[in-house]
């Protein structure tokens, strides 16, 4: 039996003002700090191998304070860099919703590619191969990635296509852990956040 927790970054002040952040190097808020600590704890007692990570600092970080408890090694990896957004790095959702781009991506996530930038396929063709890889060859591996990247691979997990992309989420440090046994996956938990937040019915921004 193969297992692989997947876990998005922790918070970033670019989350919070809604801004597309794909290749930009954007640091852990306070809040984010204080995520990941929390999740390192959470994880402590898992016999966890080694970190996989995505090269940006913000991911880089969280997988630095998740390793604290295991002094595993942290691998980074580039097929687990954000989507690039291209032209819309940078910019706030506020600047690009009134957009026909803006209305695609919403609607219909799988036909678009950010200009000068990637498409949902382009990020799937390097990330579930990678996944493949490495859920394979580690009895407890983490992977820590960004929101598109970890949705995309969900998609995958459960055989889903990409028009599926907003009905998947997965917010900063919440936890999903997958088996894979016999040739299958098995979802164990899915975005976990209880370790990081009240119960509430208020909604989550998906961004």
């Amino acid at each position: 039996m193969n297992e692989c927790v997947l876990i998005r970054h922790a918070q970033t002040d670019w989350n919070k003002r809604k801004i597309f952040r794909g290749r930009a190097e954007v640091e852990l808020n306070r809040t984010g700090i204080r995520q990941a600590e929390k999740t390192s704890t959470l994880l402590a007692e898992l016999p966890v191998e080694i970190i996989y990570t995505s090269p940006l600092k913000r991911a880089m970080v969280t997988a630095q304070i998740l390793t604290r408890p295991h002094n595993v090694p942290v691998v980074s990896d580039p097929r687990l860099i954000d989507i690039d957004y291209g032209e819309w790095q940078g910019m706030s959702e506020e600047d690009v919703k009134e957009t026909k781009l803006y209305s695609d991506w919403i609607n219909r996530p799988e036909t678009i590619r950010f200009p000068e930038g990637e498409s949902l396929k382009d990020v799937e063709e390097r990330t579930v191969s990678f996944f493949k890889e490495k859920i394979a060859s580690h009895n407890l591996s983490i992977i820590v990635s960004h929101r598109v990247v970890i949705k995309i691979l969900l998609l995958h997990i459960m055989s889903l296509p990409l028009s599926n992309f907003w009905g998947v989420r997965q917010d900063p440090c919440g936890i999903t852990r997958v088996e894979f046994l016999e040739g299958r996956y098995v979802i164990h938990s899915l975005n976990e956040t209880h370790h990081l937040y009240k119960p509430s019915r208020e909604p989550k921004e998906d961004f």
